[in-house]
């Protein structure tokens, strides 16, 4: 059964999503309204539109920063009612429209391809065949993988590269997808003691989850899922 607690926060980024679009949309219009102002003017602008147009300028930033902020939390809500089987009958409430979505995203093609591609320069970058230089990884967003990390991804680089040929062979259980997309977008841990250890051990249980729910989907190839196409939904996650 779906989490109460997931179900509240999802709805609570979808309002403030909505929110901070119209928002933005309202700063967007005001901040043509006073550059075009400005440009009719024969004569010198005021100061006060210059000023305006900066404030509405700025402003529009941080709603656009918080919309994109409260859509990274709308899908990994939603990623979470997935993983915990969350299944959309129907796609009546906005909940499960949302978890529709995200499910779709996950199963294009598109996606899947980016993924395969990233769990496969996660596995270079654990074997250390990237040529990468120590300068640009301390400048880099990717740090270097802690010791038992990349151990965790070495002993599954098998598993690893058939899933990720299987992802660029056809449809993949959404909950798979979401394991795998955690693998590649987790920041690395830098603590080379019990904290870099458990987070190795957990890196490695996600892979080998993954591993077991892919095995079960090419038993059983019908996915429980009901996608819904959205030609607009977009990777939050890249945020996705």
């Amino acid at each position: 059964m779906a989490s109460f607690d997931t179900t509240r926060r999802l709805v609570g980024a979808l309002d403030a999503a909505r929110t901070f679009r119209r928002q933005s949309a309202g700063l967007l219009a005001l901040l043509l309204a006073c550059a075009a102002w400005i440009l009719s003017s024969a004569d010198t602008p005021e100061p006060f539109a210059g000023l305006l147009l900066a404030v509405a300028a700025c402003a529009l930033v941080i709603e656009l920063g918080l919309a994109l902020a409260a859509r990274r939390q709308e899908a990994a809500c939603a990623d979470e009612l997935i993983l915990s089987g969350f299944g959309c009958e129907s796609t009546r409430t906005p909940v499960e429209r949302a978890v529709a979505r995200r499910a779709s995203w996950l199963e294009r093609p598109r996606t899947r391809h980016r993924l395969a591609k990233h769990l496969r320069w996660r596995l270079k970058l654990a074997e250390g065949s990237l040529g990468i230089s120590p300068g640009y990884m301390r400048t880099s967003v990717h740090p270097p993988l802690a010791r038992y990390e990349r151990s965790a991804l070495l002993v599954n680089y098998t598993l690893i590269r058939e899933m990720a040929d299987r992802l660029e062979r056809g449809p993949t259980d959404p909950r798979a997808l979401v394991l795998l997309w955690s693998v590649v977008l987790a920041p690395p841990s830098l603590d080379r003691g019990a904290v870099g250890r458990a987070a190795g051990e957990e890196l490695a249980s996600r892979i080998r989850l993954a591993r077991r729910i892919v095995d079960r989907d090419r038993e059983t190839p019908v996915s429980p899922y009901p996608l819904v196409v959205d030609a607009g939904a977009d990777g939050a996650a890249d945020a996705t």
